[in-house]
């Protein structure tokens, strides 16, 4: 009978867990902005879990941005993704984000 109790537990901090994951993407994606890139950076990050294996890099691209309300932001992205949303984007071009999508689109 002690285990219900905390099967419960789990049950609800799981729940509440992915209840506020949701809320939390759903406004990212609810946000709309124009703003100018100020920065594009490109990092190796080591994606292995374990001490002890085998480095597993992968090339990042993090776009910092400037809103035209001033607030900064940045967006990382796998270089393959990078290439495919913003091909040919260099610093000081326009973004713009708009309701209902996940990432800006070049201005």
């Amino acid at each position: 009978m002690e285990n219900i109790g905390l099967i419960i537990l789990v049950v609800v901090v799981v729940g509440a867990f992915t209840a506020l994951l949701t809320w939390f993407q759903a406004r990212k994606k609810a946000e709309v902005w124009q703003g100018t890139v100020i920065k594009i950076k490109h990092k190796m990050v080591d994606r292995n879990s374990s001490e002890e294996g085998t480095a597993h890099l992968e090339e990042f691209v993090y776009v910092h941005y400037r809103t035209d309300r001033g607030k900064k932001g940045k967006l990382s992205l796998r270089v393959h993704g990078f290439n495919q949303q913003f091909p040919d984007l260099k610093v000081n071009d326009r973004l713009d984000k708009q309701a209902g999508e996940y990432y800006p689109k070049k201005a």
